[in-house]
């Protein structure tokens, strides 16, 4: 490294502070990296919107949407424009005219 000097050299080294990697710039008072704080907060999953998809008449609930042929029960068909569509396996049945 012909015609460097040494403060172009030591600003660019690299120092460990509490397992963080610092080039000079930072540990002299340059952008500084921000502390984690630990573990996130917990957040609750939300929950299912199946009961969406069936209509119940007096003692009787029946399907509103088709199940997923190849997922079997349990998994219904989104509905779109001209076809019917499936999230997890993405089986797509077309509307005929």
């Amino acid at each position: 490294m012909q015609g460097t000097t040494c403060a172009q050299i030591n600003r660019f080294a690299y120092i460990r502070i509490r397992g963080k990697k610092l080039n000079m710039s930072e540990r002299e008072g340059g952008t500084k990296l921000k502390d984690k704080g630990g573990k996130k907060p917990h957040k609750n999953k939300p929950t299912s919107m199946k009961y969406k998809f069936y209509k119940i008449s007096g003692d009787k609930a029946t399907r509103s949407l088709k199940f997923c042929p190849r997922c079997g029960p349990g998994v219904f068909l989104g509905s779109g424009l001209n076809r019917l569509h499936c999230g997890k396996c993405n089986y797509t049945e077309f509307n005929q005219k």
